[in-house]
């Protein structure tokens, strides 16, 4: 008798403890789920963004600019896939199966990642960012005028003319779509005489990278007047390179020209990068054309940022 009580009482605290294992899980869920969700109280719209990652500065921007919008009629449920093509996949159909309105994606330039979108596309519409390859697997495609703005810094060089103490450009991954198209516009506007005095490294659109890669260029011994950065954050890390070598007299120039502390505007006016050239915004057009599509009113399927003076 007493050994079936004891049994009992196992019993009990084992299914006890699994109640609490099961609700700390489902608990756990929740926040997660939520933890997904811009928080907005009685939408009418769900936009489901998948971003290959959260670590460039665009997709920082675009996440930042969803965050602060007060726009009552938009909720979005953001995905971000780490670099990694498997993983978008499982994101995206994910994110269709959430039953969102329309799929905003900035693609990983993978064929799995193709296959997947165009067999959603089937299911729901479809807005593709940056990478204009993918067109054939769209409703709408947006994307910055990237050489456009590479030209745009060409033009500035060519009128300040000859460099003599060199020209570095620090461009980001060659497989980035957005980063060939802007060191394109720059190399084919760059007058003659420039590019024989053009020195080219890569980096990778990130700070810390852009610092150490100015850095090298410094210790090596060559010199540099002007340095064009196909990214303000990389612009920035050039400048952190050089100061910390206490080397001067070097303008920086850069792309995206984003606000807040330390981006592209706020580096422009405080004197630490000569120029920037600014977009206009990749949150107001998503949303525009994205309202568009959700209620059948004309829209541009194919809509390029346009350089902001």
């Amino acid at each position: 008798m007493q050994g079936l009580k004891l049994s009992s009482k196992i019993i009990i605290l084992i299914v006890s403890g699994l109640i609490l294992v099961l609700a700390l899980l489902s608990l756990k869920t929740y926040f997660n789920q939520n933890a997904m969700y811009k928080k907005v109280q009685g939408y009418q719209y769900l936009f489901g963004l998948s971003l290959s990652n959260s670590t460039n500065s665009r997709n920082v921007k675009l996440i930042e600019d969803i965050e602060s919008s007060k726009d009552k009629d938009i909720n979005f449920i953001i995905k971000e896939a780490r670099n990694d093509a498997e993983r978008q996949c499982e994101d995206i159909t994910e994110l269709e199966r959430y039953g969102v309105d329309i799929l905003v994606v900035s693609p990983i330039n993978e064929e799995i990642v193709k296959n997947t979108l165009r067999e959603l596309s089937k299911k729901v519409k479809i807005i593709i960012l940056d990478d204009s390859s993918f067109l054939d697997c769209s409703t709408a495609f947006i994307g910055y005028n990237n050489y456009e703005a590479g030209k745009q810094l060409a033009k500035i060089l060519n009128v300040k003319g000859r460099a003599e103490d060199g020209l570095l450009l620090i461009s980001g991954e060659k497989i980035d779509c957005v980063n060939r198209e802007r060191e394109a516009g720059f190399l084919d506007n760059l007058e003659s005489g420039l590019l024989d005095e053009l020195t080219i490294l890569e980096g990778n659109r990130n700070r810390d990278d852009a610092e150490n890669i100015m850095k090298y260029y410094l210790v090596s011994g060559k010199r540099a007047r002007d340095v064009v950065a196909l990214d303000d954050e990389m612009a920035y890390g050039a400048y952190l390179g050089a100061r910390k070598l206490r080397e001067s007299g070097i303008d920086f120039y850069g792309i995206n020209g984003f606000n807040g502390e330390n981006k592209g505007k706020d580096l422009e006016k405080r004197g630490i990068i000569q120029k920037t050239i600014q977009f206009e915004s990749m949150y107001q057009s998503v949303t525009d054309v994205g309202l568009k599509i959700l209620e059948n009113k004309e829209f541009n399927p194919y809509n390029l940022l346009e350089i902001q003076e």
